[in-house]
Parts: C-alpha cells; structure tokens; sequence
C-alpha cells in the first residue's frame, strides 16, 4: 500500500507561517490553509476558471444551483465596501452559542449557504482581520 503522499499530484512544500505583524502575508497564509480559493473560485472541469476569489463555484442545490460570492476588493460585487468590522460581525454572527439555524424553504427563495460559518467563527478577530486584509489587496 502507498503512504498517501504518494497519492498527491505534486510534493508537498511547507511554508513558512508568516508573522502576525504582516497581515497581509498572514492573511493569505490563513486564507489558503482554509481553503478560501476553493469554494470562491469559478471551476470548469475542476479546474480554476475565473479570477481567484471572485466566486462563480457552483454547488448542485435541491431546487437550483448555489454559486459562491465574489470576496474580491471589488466595490459592488465584492467586498470592497466592506469595513473590517463588518467582516468580522459576518463570522461572529456564526459563533457558538449564539448563531440559531432556520429550517430553509428553498422554494419560497429563502437564501442558502453552504460556507461552514460556524467552523471559521471561532478564529479569533486578528485571524480574521489578516484573512479580511489579505482579500482587499
């Protein structure tokens, strides 16, 4: 049997964790190692297709498809007229203890998320501030 290294499409490069005090590169250390670009970025044949970040990733939904948001600097489309702190209340919204999940009625066009909120609501607000620095560059 194969360790599963073997199994990846290419080696493994470790990096290096950034300091806290570059949020930027922090940002995008965190942003990646959640996995952001995967869900918010158009994919044709799984294959990125679009601008990172920019969303357009489709997920089969009952009744519909559900395409992920833009979380670009973009001013309408995406996050640009976004301040940090609203950012940051979009996560805190999902904290444990406080988020209270609704029964959806996809047929009456309520809307639907398949972002894991509660998963990233418990990074702590400088986390979430680098990963909110790193989207707006």
């Amino acid at each position: 049997m194969l360790p599963i290294a073997h199994l990846m499409p290419q080696p493994a490069k470790p990096v290096a964790l950034p300091s806290k005090t570059d949020t930027v590169a922090y940002g995008g250390y965190l942003a990646n190692a959640a996995g952001c670009t995967e869900c918010h970025t158009k994919m044709v044949k799984g294959k990125p297709a679009g601008q990172p970040y920019a969303g357009g990733f489709e997920f089969a939904m009952p009744g519909g498809v559900l395409r992920s948001p833009n979380i670009t600097p973009h001013a309408t489309n995406g996050i640009g007229a976004w301040t940090k702190q609203m950012f940051l209340e979009r996560f805190q919204a999902f904290a444990k203890g406080t988020f209270k999940p609704v029964a959806v009625d996809t047929t009456k066009g309520q809307m639907q998320t398949v972002m894991p909120w509660t998963m990233y609501a418990g990074m702590t607000p400088e986390d979430l501030g680098a990963i909110y620095d790193y989207l707006k560059t």
